[in-house]
Order: C-alpha cells, then structure tokens, then sequence
C-alpha cells in the first residue's frame, strides 16, 4: 500500500480511480491469498501520523457506494487502515466505519457478486454525518 496515495485519496488530492490504479497489484495480492489461504499479510503503513476524520470515512465509504471502488479494494484499503499504526481515528463513529469494511473480508470470498457491500456503505454513510 502506498501511504503518500492513500491520504492523498482520502484527504481528497486524488481521485478514487487514480487511487484504485495505484493499488490494484497490491489488491490482487492481497485476494489471492485471502482465497487460498483465509488470511493475507498485509504491508506496514510508514508516514506522518494520520487522523481519519470524518469526512475521510465519508469519502472512502461514498467511494464504495458507487462502485469508484471495488470491494476488494475497499476491504484491503480498510484492513491496511486498521493494521496501520500512523493511523487514528478522530472518534468512534469512524472507527467503525472503517471495521464495517475491515469485517467484510470473508463475506466477499464466499459471494464475490454479492453488492451487500454497497447497500451497507449507504447505511453507515448516514451515520457519518
């Protein structure tokens, strides 16, 4: 994961396409090891500490309700969020918002046609405001 590209995405500096471009062998990798192995390595997160406000959560969820960002990628995005150590979250209601997409690993792989993921960002989106 490339922290530069994902606070730049999240602060707004970079589109969700050109972010999901920036990823997508990360992604990929990601996947693949999830599919086989139900686990994955995630990479360290390295770079000026980083509090997720609301409007991050917002931009991030509102990117996966619309399909700007795939599922996969919204669920190794989250997961590198939660793993990371330079990230906070400024209060709880964006903590859960990034679990919400961190829990949804698993579900994914078992119906990747599912949109679930998308129906929910909607709903935890009305939360955040």
């Amino acid at each position: 994961m490339d922290y530069a590209a994902l606070i730049a995405f999240l602060s707004g500096e970079s589109s969700p396409e050109i972010f999901v471009d920036v990823i997508r062998a990360d992604v990929d990798l990601f996947h693949e090891a999830l599919a086989h192995r139900r686990q994955a390595s995630l990479p360290r997160l390295e770079g000026i500490p980083f509090v997720m406000q609301k409007e991050h959560a917002r931009r991030l969820l509102e990117a996966v309700r619309t399909y700007q960002i795939t599922d996969l990628s919204a669920i190794y995005i989250a997961n590198c969020i939660v793993a990371s150590e330079t990230i906070e979250f400024a209060d709880e209601d964006v903590r859960e918002a990034v679990f919400f997409l961190e829990d949804d690993s698993y579900r994914h792989l078992d119906d990747p046609k599912d949109d679930w993921l998308q129906t929910e960002a909607g709903r935890v989106l009305i939360r955040l405001r």
